[in-house]
């Protein structure tokens, strides 16, 4: 009998009446169990497509069925389902794809299982199911089961389970927090402290798996078993059954609380996992260190079957992160404000609301894209791109290749980037080998799917995962595989179209080289084949940060070098005006094309808009257009102003004016000033009394036979001042001929020097 047996009849009296909350430890059967027990159809909602189809194997095996008649799962690219399967495990991307058609109403009870992982999907799915009333089961390990169940409208049961003590050790090393560096070394170490029993490795990913595995190979007398989400059914089936001797498990996160594993009495842990995270429109994994809730779960993995022992291989000084925060405030809203359009769901009741500018930064990305309209509302291309087995960015490549007719070429780039490791493990020792030779991870990438070997030095399970994808993508498009010269320029195009922002520009300083597109600038990995002094431009296809905090740095990872005229070409970025000049009547303009600071391209122009305004503005404005128009500007501002000051108004600086005037105007091509006259373009003349008043008091010039003045003024301060513009004279001008103006300061400007000609009065 399991633990989770206890709550049977209870588990059934309540969820008869409102959704139920049901917490209780890893290995107290509740995934096995509890779908077992619902009356009618039952769908489980499993985070992890291992854990998907392992717990349909076990379950199938409990009730004495056939893996996909009477139980069966529903994952990305397989499924072992039929008609009248009454228990059905399938990961959340499939279920949101079942609501999205309404198909929840064919099961009678909806189980959301590991509901802590709070990953977005499940967020949304928990939220559709409470909004169409759905019946509702929520099971966890860890959670805050009475803040959910206050949420959900439902009872909270608690579970017990069967949990010894474990003893936690530290294996100190240079730095405090978690570090990939040097780990297959401490990994090494810290098992020839354990002598006996099965050992369960916690490592980020399948890359520092396969790198634990072969420096562990031959070094330890235990069988080595790698878990993860990669694994065939097979490989998963063999890794969760019994061993005829001693077992290593070097595991993901998967094992944290997804699944149960045979044996265990100790864990080693690095502290590390993978999290997603979003940056520049980009879903992306970050390495970094567990947050406690993680770090306790793992330790406790060791206590099932005695007391156990956990090593961790941190020190006991780091302080991690408490908990592990929900993906909603973490990561890009666009899947979850996609799928939410595609269920047409709106006014949804999130446990963890998201932050209102992620989610106008989702709806504006997704605008963009094409996939939803002005009003938010779900677009034919937003239904295709939800349609698709991948991420958004992803799906807008694939679906621009597809309309330029390049398709093959799409489905096999975008299957390169879909996999979440490295496809490239090292350089080959023939050059003629190395698929990166020419500098373009894109090409290099695309003829990895279509012709990569072993001798290509490819990661096995990448590239295994890449085909796949390819499959899915033509599956999808309705095309076949079409292997042939790769036309880069047909590919930068689609690119440029489906991610503007993906070109960067590179800006050097001294040696280094930063890389940017008018945003975060990035710095070229390692692994990037372009090589950096022969690229005038890079269209970015993956990035990664790392560090953390201030020492936080974005990595490119892979991108495709352009000229700079493919970008100019494209019409990325903005023009400018550089110069505006007459010729024989004809007003041209020098215009720039500038991205991300650098100008691209240059050309000579007739202007039109906002730019025949300007240029129009600058040629009156220095007197190279309508003649003796700039004076009559000048004048005619003047006394408009002074009369506006005098009555408390404040006029806007001549240029600032003029240009107003202009874009009130409405003209949009300089021939179409020949339909204005000058009094159109000038300000106003005061009313007859403020000129008369102006012209007795304000005088604007003043000429006094050997030197000659112009006169403003700044009626807010009462200050005159005199700019000498002629004549000899070095003696400031007589008091006699200058204008009474009481209170003001009069003051005299020559050769940019400033001096008092009179205090108030």
């Amino acid at each position: 009998m399991l633990p989770i047996d206890a709550l049977h009849d209870d588990v059934l009296a309540a969820i008869a009446e409102a959704p139920v909350v049901l917490s209780a430890p890893t290995g107290s059967g509740k995934s096995t169990q509890v779908p077992r027990w619902l009356p009618g159809r039952v769908l489980v909602v499993e985070p992890r497509r291992v854990a998907c189809r392992a717990l349909a194997a076990r379950v199938a095996d409990l009730e004495g069925a056939r893996l996909g008649s009477e139980v069966g799962y529903v994952v990305r690219g397989d499924r072992r389902v039929s008609d009248s399967t009454r228990i059905v495990f399938a990961t959340p991307g499939v279920v949101l794809r079942m609501l999205r058609e309404g198909r929840e109403q064919d099961f009678d009870a909806l189980v959301l299982d590991e509901f802590h992982e709070r990953s977005l999907d499940v967020d949304l799915i928990l939220a559709i199911a409470l909004q169409r009333g759905t019946r509702l089961l929520v099971m966890s390990a860890t959670l805050d089961g009475d803040r959910l169940a206050e949420h959900v409208g439902g009872r909270h049961l608690r579970g017990e389970g069967r949990l010894y003590p474990v003893d936690i050790e530290h294996l100190e090393g240079p730095d405090l927090l978690p570090q990939v560096q040097g780990l297959e070394g401490r990994v090494a170490k810290a098992l020839s402290r354990v002598h006996q029993g099965d050992v369960l490795v916690f490592l980020p990913g399948r890359g520092e798996i396969a790198s634990v595995q072969a420096a562990l190979q031959g070094r330890v007398d235990a069988e080595l078993v790698p878990l993860h989400g990669g694994l065939s059914l097979d490989q998963q089936a063999r890794a969760l059954s019994q061993g005829n001797r001693r077992r290593v498990y070097l595991a993901t996160n998967v094992a944290e609380t997804s699944l149960t594993l045979p044996g265990i009495v100790a864990v080693i842990d690095s502290g590390l996992v993978r999290r997603t995270n979003y940056h520049r429109g980009r879903a992306w994994l970050a390495l970094g260190p567990v947050a406690q809730d993680s770090a306790d779960q793992r330790a406790g993995r060791a206590g099932r079957l005695g007391p156990g022992r956990c090593i961790r291989l941190w020190s006991a000084r780091a302080h991690l992160e408490a908990r592990t925060p929900p993906a909603v405030h973490r990561e890009s809203l666009v899947p979850l404000v996609l799928a939410a359009a595609a269920c047409d769901a709106k006014d949804l009741p999130f446990y963890d609301p998201p932050k209102d500018y992620a989610l106008a930064a989702a709806q504006e990305e997704l605008t963009a894209l094409g996939a939803l309209d002005g009003a938010g509302t779900l677009t034919e291309r937003g239904g295709r791109l939800f349609a698709m087995p991948t991420d958004a960015w992803l799906g807008r490549l694939l679906a621009e290749c597809h309309s330029r007719g390049i398709g093959s070429l799409g489905a096999a780039l975008c299957a390169s980037l879909d996999t979440r490791r490295r496809l490239f493990r090292d350089r080959p020792e023939d050059p003629a080998d190395d698929l990166r030779a020419a500098g373009c991870d894109a090409t290099a990438g695309i003829r990895a799917v279509w012709e990569g070997q072993g001798r290509h030095r490819l990661d096995h399970f990448a590239l295994r995962e890449a085909r796949e994808a390819e499959k899915r993508f033509l599956h999808l498009l309705g095309t076949e595989r079409s292997v042939g010269p790769i036309d880069r320029r047909a590919l930068a195009d689609a690119l440029l179209a489906a991610w503007p922002n993906c070109a960067h520009i590179p800006r050097r300083r001294k040696k280094k080289v930063a890389w940017s597109n008018g945003g975060t600038e990035l710095s070229l990995g390692r692994e990037c084949a372009v090589i950096e002094e022969k690229a005038e431009a890079l269209l970015v296809l993956d990035s990664r940060a790392i560090g953390q905090g201030r020492e936080r740095r974005l990595m490119i990872t892979a991108a495709m070098p352009v000229p700079l005229k493919w970008l100019a070409a494209a019409n990325l970025g903005t023009d400018r005006m550089a110069g505006v000049s007459t010729r024989r009547g004809r007003v041209l303009t020098s215009t720039e094309r500038v991205y991300a600071g650098k100008v691209l391209s240059t050309d000579e122009r007739t202007p039109t808009g906002q730019f025949a305004r300007e240029a129009i503005a600058q040629l009156i404005l220095r007197g190279s257009l309508r003649r003796g128009l700039a004076k009559k500007l000048a004048d005619r501002h003047a006394l408009f102003g002074l009369a506006e000051a005098l009555d408390g108004r404040r006029l806007e600086p001549l240029e600032d004016w003029f240009r107003a005037r202009l874009d009130d105007s409405g003209l949009d091509h300089p021939s179409e000033l020949s339909l204005l006259e000058d009094e159109d373009l000038l300000p106003p003349l005061p009313p007859p009394a403020a000129r008369e008043r102006i012209e007795l008091e304000f005088p604007f010039t003043l000429s006094i036979g050997d030197a000659s003045y112009r006169v403003s003024y700044d009626v807010a301060r009462k200050w005159a001042t005199f700019h000498q513009v002629g004549g000899l004279r070095k003696e400031p001008p007589p008091e006699r001929f200058l204008p009474k103006l009481r209170g003001w300061k009069l003051l005299l400007e020559r050769k940019n020097k400033v001096t008092t000609l009179r205090a108030r009065r």
